[in-house]
């Protein structure tokens, strides 16, 4: 993934900061109007980072987001939740015949509770800290030492 410029608004203690971006820079600034409108309600994206450099409030910064990484959040967030969301299904379908619901009646119940499975493992995973560390973006160098306080 391509490095993108940003403005640290805020530093914490836990070596994080909060960062902001523009947003059409992540989305290549399509327009596309009919499909996509993240483009047109905000111009600007604000995250929190990793700040191992220790950039400050005010800095120019440049981040970074490995492919790995969304690619690890995209399986997360999606692809988990949708296979436990298919096994329940499949299981409600087979088992339908033997309770009263019936075929679709017992894919739907079981499809829907393989979703909240599915979301729940997905909720674990995202709240340990060790994965939150690699997909998280980092600040990779600061472009320009800004002033102290931001407005």
């Amino acid at each position: 993934m391509a490095e993108h410029i940003g403005l640290v608004l805020n530093t914490f203690e836990n070596k994080t900061a909060e960062v902001v971006t523009d947003r059409k820079d992540a989305c290549g600034g399509c327009a596309d109007i009919h499909k996509c409108r993240t483009c047109l309600t905000s111009s600007q994206l604000v995250a929190t980072v990793q700040n191992s450099i220790g950039a400050r409030q005010g800095d120019v910064v440049s981040i970074y987001l490995e492919d790995s990484a969304l690619w690890t959040g995209a399986v997360l967030l999606y692809i988990i939740p949708v296979l436990w969301l298919m096994l329940g299904a499949i299981i409600g379908n087979g088992l339908g015949s033997d309770w009263r619901i019936g075929e679709t009646g017992a894919a739907i119940f079981l499809g829907l509770s393989g979703l909240v499975i599915g979301l729940t493992i997905t909720t674990f995973i995202a709240r340990s800290s060790n994965f939150g560390k690699k997909i998280t973006p980092r600040i990779i160098r600061i472009v320009e030492h800004g002033k102290e306080k931001v407005l």
